[in-house]
């Protein structure tokens, strides 16, 4: 009878650390997937800095900064008005 809650509480443990594994994986890409969804210009660049620097956290934190930075705004359109009087 002890086995048998042994077995049932090693399996319970595996599936938590699965979800501790995927939860550290999503928690991971962040700065991706919000670069994604905001659809900011420089894409490639968060994905870079994100997968090859994001392990040593500096790196992550400047994939995050990249991916929330503001977007420029456009600029203004200048009409042409031709001069009157001529």
């Amino acid at each position: 009878m002890h086995i048998l809650t042994a077995t049932a509480g090693a399996d319970n443990s595996a599936a938590g650390t699965g979800f501790l594994i995927a939860g550290a994986v999503v928690l991971y890409f962040v700065p991706l997937i919000i670069a994604l969804a905001r659809r900011v210009r420089y894409r490639l660049a968060v994905t870079v800095v994100n997968v090859l620097l994001g392990w040593t956290g500096l790196g992550w934190i400047v994939a995050l900064v990249m991916a929330v930075w503001p977007k420029p705004r456009p600029a203004p359109a200048r009409v042409f008005r031709p001069p009157q009087g001529v």
